[in-house]
């Protein structure tokens, strides 16, 4: 069970991926967002109010158990990267950045400093 919902939020983070570089070519930019650590909906400013990455946020977030602290975003004028937490590993979280990244972290992540995913 866990392995199919850590399959859904990879594929929710892929939509993510491809609509934020829809909405940088579209805005020239990824927007204002400061890093947060928390639910779905407080990743609000930038990217984040594409109705497409909003949807699939949501989704990637009820995925890993809609827990507090199982999502973290950030973006800024030339940079985004999002983790959500995975269920098959602990502790393991899938990022994605505008660097084209989707990796899985098993490190000390999400940071404050989190500008990518590696």
């Amino acid at each position: 069970r866990n392995k199919g919902q850590d399959a859904a939020i990879q594929s929710d983070l892929s939509t993510v991926r491809i609509q934020a570089e829809i909405y940088y070519s579209n805005n020239n930019n990824y927007g204002s967002q400061g890093f947060v650590v928390t639910t779905a909906t407080a990743c609000a400013g930038g990217m984040f109010t594409d109705p497409t990455i909003i949807k699939a946020i949501a989704a990637a977030y009820a995925a890993s158990g809609s827990v507090s602290g199982n999502i973290a975003c950030f973006a800024n004028s030339t940079s985004y990267a999002v983790g959500v937490k995975l269920l098959g590993v602990a502790g393991n979280w899938q990022c994605i950045d505008s660097a084209g990244s989707s990796v899985v972290k098993s490190t000390a992540f999400p940071t404050t400093a989190l500008l990518n995913c590696n």
